[in-house]
């Protein structure tokens, strides 16, 4: 359990501190949102854990509790989005991590616990395509920027090109309200109305679910970029802060041959 949670207080500790108003200049000018297969570059996949771990060690979390979580770098369906400078350097990212029948979900280990009628929701869904957002972060010298929202944006945007319909994720009330504005909701059917007290009474978790297909709960700027960036792989646009955004997925699109024809009817 303490594993998770020091997947979970990441995020916490990351948004907060992103979501701060900041009035400095950006120190990035340009940044690139770029996707990753994690076992097919694993150069990436390293620096991903490295990088993530750095950001753990600057909240005192020690290494040696968090090397078991990232068993799921191994996982063959499990996607690294990025945010990239120009010199290269990653400043950010977030994972998706698709179960199959060789791989659960990272939360699972500590949610069958709190929740074990979980398992049966996940099992089901796993056949129509099902994948756990993991591993945030966002680096100290990108704070202020809105990484986070555009490596959630890229989130939403691209999984039904994977065949990942349906994600899910286990966070704090703060991260819970964030979530929502990219069209995450509460599994209102499971605990008291989708909130545990986890990892101990002090604090509550929730666990929320993103329908991607369409993104109806999604707010509609939000929703409106992310079904351009669906459509074409590409993107670019500057912030309110004057940083310049631009995604490039196409990397996917071996990804997408086996796409179905209803996708294609759902991105006109």
């Amino acid at each position: 359990m303490k594993t998770l949670f020091f997947l979970y207080l990441t995020m916490i500790l990351q948004e907060k501190r992103i979501h701060v108003k900041d009035f400095r200049q950006p120190v990035h000018s340009k940044i690139y949102i770029k996707i990753y297969s994690a076992v097919d570059s694993p150069e990436i996949a390293s620096i991903y854990e490295q990088e993530h771990k750095k950001v753990l060690g600057a909240f005192g979390v020690d290494d040696i509790h968090v090397c078991q979580s990232y068993a799921w770098l191994q996982n063959p369906e499990t996607y690294l989005i990025v945010a990239e400078t120009k010199s290269g350097e990653l400043v950010g990212g977030v994972a998706l991590v698709k179960t199959s029948s060789d791989s659960q979900l990272p939360m699972m280990k500590a949610v069958q616990k709190l929740c074990p009628e979980f398992n049966e929701f996940v099992r089901s869904t796993s056949t129509l395509g099902i994948a756990e957002v993991a591993g945030f972060w966002v680096t100290k010298s990108a704070k202020g920027q809105d990484v986070s929202k555009a490596l959630l944006t890229a989130l939403v945007s691209v999984s039904t090109k994977l065949n990942i319909p349906y994600q899910v994720a286990f966070v704090n009330q703060y991260a819970s309200t964030i979530a929502q504005e990219f069209g995450f909701m509460k599994m209102e059917a499971f605990g008291k109305n989708g909130t545990f007290a986890y990892p101990n009474e002090t604090y509550q978790s929730s666990l929320i679910l993103l329908d991607a297909q369409l993104l109806i709960s999604t707010h509609p700027l939000v929703r409106k970029r992310a079904m351009t960036i669906r459509k074409k792989l590409q993107h670019t646009y500057t912030n309110e802060r004057g940083v310049v955004y631009s995604y490039d997925l196409r990397s996917l699109l071996e990804k997408t041959k086996g796409a179905t024809v209803l996708e294609n009817v759902r991105q006109n």
